[in-house]
């Protein structure tokens, strides 16, 4: 289900690339005041399941590599952590622990950063 709306989304918004683009939906309402950081997150994570990288409602590894944060920045890690949890807090995103990696994936509940109108300039 993720993967097909992150597919149909990337067509929605005027047949944009996923491979070139990664869109970000900066003007979701519950994005107020930290819409960068969180719309960065959500937009990585449409972007990976619009390329196919992951299955339908797929966990993907919450991991530095997978977020493009390099090892020497742990402001950055830890800046990215801090917004995943709030974003999992307002029933963006959720995420577990299991055989001691973390993982994230997209919620099914929130259509609204689906909606092709959150990712015009």
């Amino acid at each position: 289900m993720i993967s097909t709306k992150a597919k149909k989304l990337y067509v929605d918004c005027k047949n944009t690339d996923p491979e070139i683009s990664i869109l970000m939906p900066f003007h979701v309402e519950k994005f107020q005041g930290r819409n960068f950081h969180h719309a960065m997150i959500i937009g990585q994570l449409i972007n990976k399941y619009a390329l196919g990288q992951f299955e339908e409602d797929e966990w993907i590894e919450f991991s530095r590599e997978n977020f493009y944060i390099q090892k020497s920045d742990k402001e950055g890690w830890t800046n990215l952590k801090s917004n995943v949890y709030r974003l999992e807090k307002k029933g963006f995103v959720e995420t577990k622990f299991e055989n001691g990696v973390n993982f994230i994936r997209l919620t099914n509940n929130n259509d609204e950063i689906f909606n092709a109108e959150v990712y015009k300039r």
